[in-house]
Parts: structure tokens; sequence; C-alpha cells
């Protein structure tokens, strides 16, 4: 069975739903970013690079299983 691939436009708009309850502050502490990347993230403007993604996951657990399932193709949309 051939998996879908996902769009990095979803992607997008999926983590900025995501981290809609976390402050910039929150985020940047936790990717090891400045506050502006983060901006980004939040505005839907990017998506964090891998580096920054696994920070994140590693520092919480609603990401870490957002990851999880976009990695295990289980329609993960917030």
């Amino acid at each position: 069975m051939r998996r879908l691939l996902i769009k990095s436009a979803q992607v997008t708009e999926d983590f900025s739903a995501l981290i809609r309850q976390f402050t910039i502050r929150e985020l940047a502490d936790a990717a090891g970013c400045c506050e502006d990347t983060a901006k980004a993230w939040k505005a839907g403007r990017s998506t964090p690079g891998a580096a920054n993604l696994i920070n994140l996951s590693r520092h919480n657990p609603t990401i870490r299983r957002w990851l999880e399932l976009q990695i295990e193709d289980q329609n993960p949309s917030p």
C-alpha cells in the first residue's frame, strides 16, 4: 500500500494550529531558536527545521505525539 505524500503547506498549517497554545518565548526556548523564528511558526509562515523540531519534541509531549502521528501517517491534523 502506497502512503500519501504530505505537502509542506499542509504541515505548516497543521503545525501553526498545534502550537497556538504556546507562547513565542516557550517555543523559542524549547527549540533553541530566536523569537522571530518562533513567531513565523505561529503565524504559519514557516515550519521548524529538523533540529528545531527534534528539540521541540524532546521538550513537549504534544508536539512529539503530533510528529509521531505525522510519521505514522495517521492523519494527525489538530
